[in-house]
């Protein structure tokens, strides 16, 4: 059995084919999609990883940040998707997740039917789609597109996982247990269109932080939630996938998850969501 990493950012100037290979072999995965994946120039991130990227998903994330009009947007993302773009993401634009400016974005990516990877931030962070405590603008996109998958990510996302998070813990990645109530656990049981990408430290550590929770709810969610890993170069630190890896073989071992759902998170989601 081989993994699929859903979410790695593989550039040559930082990650080096042979980098990333070596990593995947430690970690059994077959191949990974890149995120941010660029079809407009020349060679493409398949073309530089071939032994270890699959597919690609696209983001006019810098486009939107940029003040770039609408049509110039849709443009681009249907360039991407007529090359082969499996996927959206890693949606980071510096704005509300439900701000009009996204809307046309949205209708667009619902339309293809192809899955989006946001980035969720708290307001004061640099970078990434903004949410308030609570999530409810993830929920106003959640309940207005109802066709449009999400892959939830990032700490502003996993931090409520647990139901004590506060203003001030929502941007830092807590090793407590998890208390009931978190609103990510909410929202998956009310919306089957958010699905959750456990990449980087903040999905390994809402994971690892508490083994017993993270096996009910890789059980209750087992057709939504998704190995990753978020790695970036070669100088990236490789604790949080070997952590996650760790935790899911440990896990099934064990028989706190069954084989069932531990290769629906590790490969099988994938697969289905990929259409392979």
């Amino acid at each position: 059995m081989k993994r699929i990493d859903l979410h790695v950012h593989a550039r040559p100037a930082r990650f080096s084919p042979e980098a990333l290979r070596k990593m995947y072999d430690e970690l059994s995965v077959s191949r990974g999609v890149c995120q941010g994946g660029d079809f407009t120039k020349g060679q493409t991130t398949l073309d530089l990883y071939p032994d270890s990227v699959g597919w690609m998903f696209c983001s006019p994330a810098q486009l939107i940040n940029d003040g770039a009009g609408k049509n110039e947007i849709l443009e681009y993302m249907q360039s991407c998707v007529e090359a082969g773009a499996a996927g959206f993401g890693e949606m980071t634009p510096h704005i509300y997740i439900d701000d009009d400016r996204m809307a046309p974005v949205y209708e667009y990516i619902e339309k293809t039917g192809l899955p989006m990877t946001i980035h969720l931030a708290a307001p004061r962070e640099s970078y990434g789609l903004i949410d308030d405590l609570g999530l409810a603008h993830l929920e106003n996109v959640l309940r207005a597109y109802p066709g449009m998958r999400i892959l939830g990510h990032a700490v502003a996302f996993w931090a409520e996982i647990s139901g004590d998070v506060t203003e001030e813990t929502r941007t830092q990645r807590s090793t407590t247990p998890v208390v009931p109530g978190g609103r990510v656990v909410e929202l998956m049981r009310k919306y089957p269109n958010l699905l959750a990408d456990l990449s980087a430290g903040s999905g390994s550590i809402a994971m690892t932080r508490d083994p017993a929770f993270a096996c009910r709810f890789m059980t209750e969610f087992a057709d939504r939630v998704y190995f990753a890993t978020d790695m970036t170069g070669d100088d990236y630190s490789f604790d949080p996938p070997r952590r996650l890896a760790r935790l899911l073989d440990e896990s099934v071992e064990s028989g706190a998850l069954s084989p069932e759902v531990y290769e629906k998170v590790c490969f099988k989601n994938a697969q289905k969501l990929l259409n392979k």
